[in-house]
């Protein structure tokens, strides 16, 4: 295999974890603080 190929063809070996919202068991509590984080962000900048 090609140094190009194994470069594009990267798999993490763990989750990628962004929104909270995928994790379980869910937190609702983490949910909420994500998107009032995230709106409040995009709220700012418009």
């Amino acid at each position: 295999m090609d140094s190009e190929k194994e470069r594009w063809n990267y798999k993490p070996s763990g989750r990628v974890e962004l929104n909270p919202m995928f994790a379980r068991p869910l937190n609702i509590r983490a949910i909420f603080g994500w998107y009032a984080s995230y709106w409040f962000q995009l709220s700012t900048t418009t």
